[in-house]
């Protein structure tokens, strides 16, 4: 039987809330209020911006759709980086610029499913 998606969220947020408070050693909640709803354009978009917890690969601050994103490669195609999601990261538009504009690395982030199996 299929689950509610709000239920889904609820575990999925609430694992990452426990990685995220062990990891920094905080305390509370890492998200406040009901999670909000974005617009994707696909659903491997939604794997990604999930899998960065929602947040901006270079700047850290939240993905949503009032900010907007960028699908960026994290290993260009002429350094030999594939099409594939597993080279993508999700970033504002300002950042995306700022890392053409002056050449910064963006490293993939690990995944939250990786993060969770070793809490």
């Amino acid at each position: 039987q299929d689950a509610p998606v709000s239920r889904i969220m609820q575990r999925v947020l609430t694992s990452y809330s426990q990685y995220h408070n062990r990891k920094y050693k905080k305390i509370g909640h890492v998200f406040q209020g009901r999670y909000k709803s974005i617009l994707c354009q696909s659903d491997r978009y939604l794997g990604l911006w999930i899998s960065q917890g929602g947040l901006c690969t270079l700047c850290g601050h939240k993905i949503t759709r009032t900010t907007g994103w960028r699908s960026h490669k994290v290993v260009w195609r002429v350094f030999g980086g594939s099409d594939s999601m597993s080279n993508r990261v999700l970033l504002h538009p300002k950042c995306h610029s700022k890392v053409h504009d002056r050449e910064l690395k963006v490293v993939e982030p690990r995944l939250v499913k990786e993060a969770l199996t070793e809490a």
